[in-house]
């Protein structure tokens, strides 16, 4: 037998029963084209507002041991922008996709409904239940049974495309709520969004580690809670439901169709395993199918809709296992093909400074010192962590040196210029000050031999001073061309005259206007580099890159992070949907070439595009 997991949905054929639900990826049709290809059968995009809106400032996820709790606080780029995005995800994919939408009244709704009727969306989602914004708008609408009918009802007479209402597993009957979405002329469910919200405190920093305060929880432990709502909800309404929350595996997801679900929203799980475990379920259900005797995931029996089990089927024994193997199979082609990312582990850890270094006028290091017996590796040049203290804002920082010492213990630095709130308030911190940090994240650099070259520029060349320490031990002649634009803002100049390296300076107000760019250019018109190595603004890059046509290289890129773990999709690069904190942040050079976005435009905390201008800072991108 040769069973599918191919389905139908509201009239639609689905490669797979795997959906990607609202705020998951989806910011750009690039990310979402990423998702189809890596295995979901069905996309949401985020769940768009007429205004956009940046979302809360961090730190907005958090892990403990049943899941995450995420306070994103709905970050999207707005109706209008958002919905050229799924526009043009329709028009290279041709896939159906589920716009979800929110708003806070009746109203608005109707408009958004109005606004995405222009637009190629296949369905749309009513978000009425997200917890993680209640600071702002108090208790979700899906707590009210007469509201949901009323939205409902009120989107349906404008709507051309089927509605989805989403609703909140915080109700108190969601059952009785479902009934009244479906006789108000919803087409569908969307069961559950997040649980919550929920408190995690920092018992070191004496502090809630989530701003602001709480945030939704998903993950593994709210699975029995999705299962039985789901369950309960299948027994009463007759339009087909999208049911998540904890899927994890196959058999997760065979248990949430059983339930009464015709297709299965996976979220959580790409954080905890990674983006392959997409393809890894698809197996696990087929595996399922396979030796169970189904021949389609539309076969299996919806326990909750009251379905009779086949009675051919073989005894029912009580161990249920299933494979754990990774899946070899290929990820999509435009997957990036340096060496894969590595989360050394992934808690987060609240330690005081240890030490400051003045780097210049400009910059500090903030040194702190983790128990290596805690961590699995070191981190690796190009690799960042997110820190926080807690004060409002977390923001990736790249490790810029990593030294081992006694007792057990790695000094790690983090080079910091004061570009912003949250950077003034670190330089502003000493010895002994608490930071809370997580990590680290990203896919680091590759360390080879040979003659090497390292063009960096402002705060770019921090990570690029732990690369070439790294780079000398491991037997690689190294130049390093370090550019600023002023003597007081040039970074390492000490560090790089101790170690056994050729480094060159290039100050822009000395030097009549010359940047890194340009003294790379001289270097490279003069002398034969094995491999070339670049961090700074991503306009210094871009000018290289044609530079280099000949020699293989690595970019460090950096753009805006909100999670830093790959969920939330803020960092996706266009056309391939890659995720900056997770297959990046160091590109190779094939991936750089395939970037239609690079030195173009990046996206702001909302997701809505803003064009590169002149001098863009390569330090970390702060919050106005």
């Amino acid at each position: 037998m040769n069973p599918t997991i191919r389905t139908k949905f509201l009239g639609w054929d689905l490669s797979s029963p795997l959906v990607l639900p609202a705020g998951v990826l989806g910011m750009s049709a690039g990310s979402l084209q990423y998702a189809l290809q890596c295995g979901y059968g069905l996309v949401t995009s985020k769940s768009l507002s007429l205004e956009p809106r940046m979302g809360h400032e961090g730190p907005v996820v958090v892990e403990y041991n049943g899941g995450i709790l995420n306070s994103m606080g709905l970050c999207n780029p707005g109706i209008e922008e958002g919905l050229k995005e799924v526009n043009r995800f329709v028009e290279q994919t041709g896939a159906p996709i589920l716009v979800s939408l929110f708003a806070t009244n009746r109203e608005d709704f109707v408009e958004l409904a109005r606004r995405a009727n222009d637009s190629v969306a296949t369905f749309i989602e009513l978000n009425l239940s997200c917890p993680n914004v209640m600071d702002e708008f108090g208790i979700p609408l899906a707590s009210s049974k007469e509201m949901v009918a009323t939205i409902v009802e009120s989107v349906k007479k404008v709507s051309r495309v089927p509605v989805l209402a989403k609703l909140s597993p915080n109700a108190v009957d969601v059952p009785s709520i479902a009934v009244a979405a479906e006789q108000s002329g919803a087409d569908g469910l969307t069961l559950i969004n997040t649980l919550g919200p929920g408190l995690l405190i920092d018992p070191y920093a004496r502090k809630p580690i989530l701003y602001p305060t709480y945030g939704g929880v998903s993950g593994p432990a709210i699975k029995p809670i999705a299962l039985k709502i789901v369950f309960d909800c299948a027994r009463r309404v007759k339009i087909p439901i999208v049911g998540m929350g904890g899927i994890s595996t196959g058999i997760d997801a065979i248990e949430m169709l059983m339930a009464g679900a015709s297709l299965v929203g996976v979220g959580t799980a790409i954080w905890q395993k990674g983006i392959r475990v997409i393809e890894e379920i698809n197996q696990g259900i087929l595996h399922f199918l396979r030796t169970e005797g189904y021949p389609s995931v539309d076969d299996l029996p919806r326990i909750g809709k009251a379905q009779k089990v086949a009675s051919e089927k073989k005894d029912i024994q009580c161990t249920i296992v299933e494979a754990r193997k990774e899946v070899e199979g290929p990820l999509p082609s435009n997957f990036p093909s340096s060496p894969s990312p590595v989360l050394l582990f992934s808690g987060r850890i609240t330690v005081p400074i240890r030490q400051v270094k003045e780097e210049g006028l400009s910059a500090k290091t903030l040194r702190v010192e983790l128990d290596r017996g805690k961590q699995y590796a070191l981190p690796m040049p190009g690799q960042f962590f997110m820190l926080t203290d807690y004060q409002g804002g977390e923001k990736p920082i790249s490790v810029s040196e990593v030294e081992e010492i006694d007792n057990g213990k790695v000094r790690v630095g983090f080079t910091i210029k004061a570009a912003g709130p949250f950077t003034r308030r670190f330089q502003d911190k000493g010895i002994g000050d608490l930071i809370s940090l997580r990590g680290p994240y990203g896919n680091p650099f590759s360390i080879r031999k040979g003659r090497l070259l390292l063009v960096g520029g402002g705060c770019g060349i921090a990570p690029l001073h732990y690369l070439a320490k790294t780079l000398v031990k491991n037997g690689a002649e190294v130049t390093v061309v370090n550019g600023a634009r002023t003597a007081s803002e040039l970074l390492f100049s000490d560090r790089f005259a101790s170690l056994p390296v050729r480094s060159l300076e290039v100050l822009e107000d000395r030097d009549g206007g010359k940047t890194a760019v340009d003294a790379a250019r001289e270097l490279l018109s003069k002398e034969n580099f094995d491999f070339v190595y670049a961090a700074g603004p991503e306009m210094m890059m871009a000018n290289l890159g044609p530079l280099i046509k000949g020699v293989e290289y690595e970019f460090l890129m950096e753009r805006y992070m909100k999670c830093g773990v790959g969920i939330c999709g803020s960092c996706t690069c266009d056309p391939i949907g890659i995720r900056l904190c997770v297959e990046g942040p160091v590109l190779s050079k094939k991936v750089v070439e395939q970037l239609t976005d690079f030195g173009v435009y990046k996206r702001d905390a909302s997701g809505k595009r803003i064009p590169f201008r002149s001098g863009f800072s390569s330090c970390v991108h702060d919050t106005p």
